[in-house]
């Protein structure tokens, strides 16, 4: 297996990590099914702003009748969507060392259950939590991981935030938790000012070598 990339660890993430949190579309599910510049034209917004932000600025009948084209856009997605490279395998390991794993996602939880039916041996209950965009303030606010860790009853320090999108990598490091940057195999997503991750994977078996644990 090809090591990690990320250099060396952050003393105060010597602890041992106890939770893994995972991004959902394009982490455990492979990118591209979701086409953000395709929403964009359809909502009218903006380059250089997200899309979540952008909905948030509108009037509320405006907001409404974007935030139902995204659902409806992501939920089509959703039903095409495959596992990840490495997913299954990898949640199956974390499932039998009992380490408990969970969601965070800027989607909705409809189009999260649709895709997870795409999973051969994975299914929404095996997640200790599931947070969409509906529970928290989006990333790359911290709010959804400190979320998380407690409803995974670990602290902060001790969860692995995992995603393929600079907000993962901001929202994980603002709660003092463990950022994994999941690359893909695509072009760099971080900008300057960004802190850095504290690994770098390019597929989601990696993982399991930072945590120590057997691949399958």
């Amino acid at each position: 297996m090809k090591r990690p990339r990320g250099g060396s660890r952050n003393p105060k993430h010597e602890t041992r990590i106890r939770g893994v949190l995972f991004d959902f579309d394009g982490t455990l599910t492979r990118p591209g099914a979701l086409d953000f510049p395709a929403i964009k034209r359809k909502i009218q917004c903006p380059a250089g702003i997200a899309i979540l932000e952008y909905l948030d600025g509108l009037p509320s009948l405006g907001r409404a009748a974007c935030l139902k084209l995204l659902e409806a856009m992501e939920e089509e997605a959703a039903r095409t969507a495959v596992p990840n490279t490495g997913a299954e395998p990898c949640l199956l390991s974390l499932k039998k060392e009992e380490i408990p794993f969970g969601i965070l996602t800027r989607n909705s939880l409809s189009s999260v259950r649709i895709a997870l039916e795409r999973f051969e041996r994975i299914r929404l209950e095996d997640f200790k939590t599931v947070l969409t965009r509906d529970d928290f303030l989006p990333k790359p606010h911290p709010e959804g991981v400190f979320q998380a860790a407690a409803r995974m009853g670990v602290e902060p320090p001790e969860l692995m935030v995992v995603g393929d999108y600079r907000f993962d990598v901001l929202a994980g490091k603002a709660a003092n938790a463990v950022a994994v940057l999941l690359s893909n195999g695509g072009e760099p997503v971080m900008e300057p000012g960004d802190p850095e991750p504290d690994h770098k994977v390019d597929n989601l078996l990696q993982i399991l070598e930072i945590l120590g644990i057997t691949s399958p």
